[in-house]
């Protein structure tokens, strides 16, 4: 097992939904979060390990121009996981439901948890769940920023 300094948490800090899988393998291995309180914030969350018969999977925050870019190809998976911020490590009984949450900074992700250096956005490697995604993406365009004529 892994040792990894953090912060237990004592239950999920993060209230966020499945939007869909945007890879898979024998089942997902990345999906695409939303948080249940902020319309427009979404999460990343990758499997990434199996630690005392718990499935891993590490949440990173994913929005906003991060999002356009790795889409765009322009920064790659990794970059996203390498980006400064807090990531997650939920340990998920095999029903799905959360058994406990470690809260760490980025610099402190295992190298092996991190997504290979050239993990660049294609479709041939993602759903159709995240070619559509990003197509209602294009689409939508920029944010509005709520300035009225």
């Amino acid at each position: 097992m892994k040792e990894i300094e953090g912060e237990w948490l004592n239950g999920p800090e993060l209230r966020t939904v499945w939007v869909g899988d945007l890879v898979e393998f024998e089942g997902p291995i990345l999906v695409l979060l939303a948080d249940v309180g902020q319309t427009g914030k979404y999460y990343l969350s990758k499997w990434v390990d199996i630690v005392d018969g718990y499935n891993r999977w590490a949440v990173v925050p994913f929005g906003g121009e991060l999002m356009d870019e790795f889409f765009a190809g322009r920064c790659s998976l990794r970059d996203v996981y390498c980006s400064p911020h807090d990531v997650y490590l939920y340990d998920y009984h095999r029903e799905l439901s959360p058994a406990r949450v470690l809260k760490i900074r980025q610099d402190q992700l295992p190298a092996d948890y991190l997504p290979e250096t050239d993990s660049h956005y294609s479709e041939s490697a993602y759903t159709q769940f995240a070619a559509d995604f990003r197509l209602g993406r294009q689409r939508a365009g920029p944010p509005k920023t709520g300035a009225s004529d």
